[in-house]
């Protein structure tokens, strides 16, 4: 078949050498959004987690490679797995509600093949939060934030699989962050309601206790009392959620309830591990 004109004058496509990773639990919906933004990785791997949706249609139309991984509660149980699966050594992990810019699909590869890329473990992403579609100006989540760890070279870091807690650089390499310059973002279009919220959120408080509990914490109530009011006025004040308005304000008293239901949740953990120490042995 003779090649036309046409084709001959398009320059090739250079993907980046990157391996997309985004774990989904029935978010075909979301994936319509999420994986045309990974067309500058080389490979995109869905990590379905027993989804009974349109997922693997969806994944198929956009050039996704699927794999199947039993359901788990938290993507962090997941990713030491999936980034085993992959065929390049740099994985981007994102969530099904995350588009990248195409500025940052750019920025990314020219770091992942620049001369400094043999020092870097992590890359520290600009990430922008939408509430309803409303792009966050303040509170916890919105505003200038970076999205960390989930950019990462798999031979030159260290899984935790504890909830919110993302792959570590190794001794001898760096993370590196990609300034936020405002339209070179990773857009997450996180939650569409405060019962979506708190419907997940629920899900990470149980997990909350063991975390805790690995970084070496110790309930107490007074801790419980001061973090809770403290998050509550540093999302408000320090973190400008007041720009948002009523959002604002609710979302920095759903702020508040998570972190005071993470120290009830160690609580929690205390008990039942004072419990089955002091049970009588059969």
């Amino acid at each position: 078949m003779m090649k036309s004109s046409t084709d001959e004058a398009r320059p090739a496509v250079h993907k980046a050498p990157v391996t997309g990773v985004v774990v989904s639990f029935n978010e075909a919906d979301l994936l319509e959004r999420c994986l045309p933004s990974l067309a500058f990785c080389d490979e995109v791997l869905v990590v379905n987690m027993e989804c009974t949706d349109a997922t693997p249609e969806v994944a198929a139309r956009h050039g996704a490679r699927m794999v199947k991984h039993h359901r788990v509660p938290t993507v962090e149980l997941v990713l030491e797995w999936a980034s085993a699966e992959a065929k390049n050594d740099w994985i981007l992990s994102i969530d099904p509600d995350e588009v990248v810019d195409p500025k940052l699909g750019r920025q990314i590869t020219e770091l992942v093949t620049g001369p400094e890329e043999p020092k870097i473990a992590r890359v520290e992403l600009p990430w922008l939060f939408y509430f309803k579609d409303h792009a966050l100006k303040g509170t916890y989540w919105g505003g200038v934030n970076y999205k960390r760890g989930t950019m990462y070279h798999r031979h030159r870091v260290t899984h935790v699989q504890h909830v919110h807690h993302r792959p570590t650089a190794n001794e001898g390499f760096e993370s590196r962050a990609i300034p936020w310059e405002g339209d070179n973002v990773l857009h997450h279009y996180w939650m569409t309601s405060y019962a979506k919220f708190v419907e997940k959120h629920l899900r990470y408080i149980k997990l909350e206790g063991p975390r805790r509990q690995h970084a070496g914490q110790k309930f107490s109530w007074w801790k419980t009392i001061w973090d809770t009011g403290f998050s509550f006025a540093w999302s408000v004040i320090r973190r400008q959620g007041y720009k948002d308005g009523m959002v604002g304000l609710g979302l920095s008293g759903l702020y508040a309830w998570y972190v005071g239901s993470s120290w009830l949740s160690l609580r929690r953990l205390e008990k039942e591990l004072k419990t089955s120490q002091t049970a009588p042995k059969a």
